[in-house]
């Protein structure tokens, strides 16, 4: 049980990442089309 409440927690961590990493390359779409 406590390896799935780990596993849980890195899977919160790493979708806060992926949203992180999408703003940047949006952020910089934006950029690009200006």
């Amino acid at each position: 049980m406590h390896k799935h409440s780990n596993k849980h927690k890195l899977s919160v961590n790493e979708r806060a990442e992926q949203q992180r990493l999408q703003a940047q390359q949006q952020q910089e779409e934006i950029k690009m089309k200006d």
